[in-house]
């Protein structure tokens, strides 16, 4: 099994942005080379819109949803790292006036560039 290298640090908000909820995870560490996020969201408000990705011109990302979870993340395959910043921004469509308590991280996954684990500290 893979030990855990260590930590890295990402920004987790949610926002009401032209009247869509839009759920934005900010990675503020460098060489990390995968990241995955499983978002809850409540689909009985929300539908799912889009994942949109800053994660760099060499990282393949993907994003699905099902049953109320957004399953989302990028890899860079190539010995590069994914870039800083704001790398995932999740849109939800719902008639809300408060992001509050409609989407959560259920879990998350990452690994640096030697492929060793890594915890994501949010805040």
């Amino acid at each position: 099994s893979k030990k855990t290298d260590g930590f890295i640090n990402g920004e987790w908000s949610t926002t009401i942005e032209d009247g869509k909820v839009v759920a934005t995870l900010k990675l503020n560490s460098t060489e990390v080379s995968a990241l995955q996020l499983k978002i809850d969201y409540d689909d009985t408000i929300l539908t799912f819109d889009e994942a949109v990705f800053n994660t760099g011109n060499s990282v393949t990302n993907f994003a699905s949803s099902e049953n109320g979870r957004v399953n989302l993340g990028s890899i860079e395959q190539n010995g590069g790292e994914i870039e800083t910043g704001e790398v995932f921004k999740v849109y939800f469509t719902g008639n809300v006036t408060s992001s509050v308590g409609l989407v959560s991280i259920f879990n998350t996954d990452a690994a640096n560039i030697d492929g060793n684990r890594l915890i994501l500290n949010l805040q």
